[in-house]
């Protein structure tokens, strides 16, 4: 069956995904245009050959996704990504270029700055069918026909202040989800002492490089690939090919890595985090459920619900994609829903001295 059939259920052909091609080469500009128009889903509602074009372009029309490369004359693609999402609206920026291929730091700092995915460019043979498939297949998932319209309900302040310390933050993320940790870090309050544990989306190569991101604040960063004693204060971030889990020896808790986790077909998998966070601090720890498309968390999510831990989900209007967070939100175990900031806020009251 083509992508095409697969996909029309999706998306009524009369309403097709609109999009917008920045890039600086005419003829990828063309392999891209061929391929996104032949899947019967997209419409090329703009072109540009450089960020300024592209900014004046925006005027003009209103899309959905914006795919956009980084190496362009006058003005690099991430020099431009703050202004081209600010007056992009709701648009879902797509880095695709060949230099997030070679430098995890670009991708990293292009996700960091608002980018909701990144697409290594095919080498000199062209766009083949892979990497056709994998273009077609982020621009449908992260288009905005694909946004859950289920509720959205901001909670009161009042109702979150009134619960106790927690001792361990378990943050679970995917897409959209690295500016959401930075605005929950930059927020966050000294006077919170507890571990912070993290399982974001992300291959093993950029891994590394989001740690060093995450070690510009005040907090010591500690990727997890081997057993690690649990202290306060500190950041663990889970590895991109393996899992991150909690356990307990006889005088102290530790984090450590596992290969594998039968219950998620994610890496790292949230819900193993959030799992043995129950199992260690029983009602005493708080899970952060942050934009992410798919459903890790979830069952996480219920594990630290059921032993009355608290669960905070990311709310839907500051979500880059409420996949994550509108799953627990649907099934009854997050209590509140904030934006990072707010959490960060909330924590900072319950912490004060």
């Amino acid at each position: 069956m083509s992508y095409h059939a697969k996909n029309l259920r999706l998306i009524n052909q009369k309403n097709k995904i609109k999009v917008i091609l920045i890039d600086d080469s005419k003829v990828v500009l063309s392999i891209f245009e061929r391929v996104l128009i032949a899947s019967g889903l997209i419409e090329i509602v703009g072109a540009a050959n450089s960020a300024s074009e592209a900014l004046v372009l925006m005027d003009e029309v209103s899309p959905d996704i914006i795919l956009l490369d980084v190496e362009m004359p006058n003005r690099s693609g991430l020099d431009a990504l703050p202004d081209i999402i600010a007056k992009s609206g709701d648009a879902r920026v797509i880095i695709v270029s060949a230099f997030v291929d070679s430098s995890g730091p670009s991708a990293i700092k292009a996700l960091s700055l608002g980018a909701c995915d990144t697409l290594a460019k095919p080498g000199k043979g062209g766009a083949n069918s892979g990497f056709s498939r994998q273009l077609l297949d982020k621009i449908v998932r992260l288009s905005r026909h694909n946004k859950p319209d289920n509720f959205e309900q901001n909670s009161n302040e009042e109702d979150i202040y009134v619960l106790h310390k927690p001792e361990a933050i378990c943050l679970g993320a995917s897409t959209g989800g690295i500016p959401a940790i930075q605005e929950f870090l930059e927020n966050l309050s000294k006077d919170v002492t507890a571990p912070i544990f993290i399982a974001q989306h992300l291959p093993e190569a950029f891994i590394s490089y989001f740690a060093r991101q995450l070690s510009l604040g005040d907090r010591d960063v500690i990727a997890i690939d081997n057993r690690k004693k649990i202290e306060k204060s500190k950041i663990y971030l889970a590895s991109g090919n393996g899992h991150m889990v909690i356990k307990k020896s006889l005088n102290n808790e530790y984090a450590t890595r596992l290969d594998s986790y039968k219950s998620s077909d994610y890496t790292p998998s949230v819900d193993a985090l959030f799992a043995s966070a129950a199992e260690i601090y029983d009602s005493k720890a708080l899970g952060l459920i942050l934009s992410g498309m798919g459903k890790d968390g979830e069952r996480g999510a219920k594990s630290l619900y059921e032993k009355q831990s608290t669960v905070w989900a990311q709310d839907q209007s500051s979500s880059v994609v409420w996949g994550m967070p509108g799953s627990v939100v649907n099934k009854g175990w997050s209590s509140a829903q904030l934006s990072p900031k707010n959490m960060a806020r909330a924590l900072n009251r319950m912490f004060e001295p």
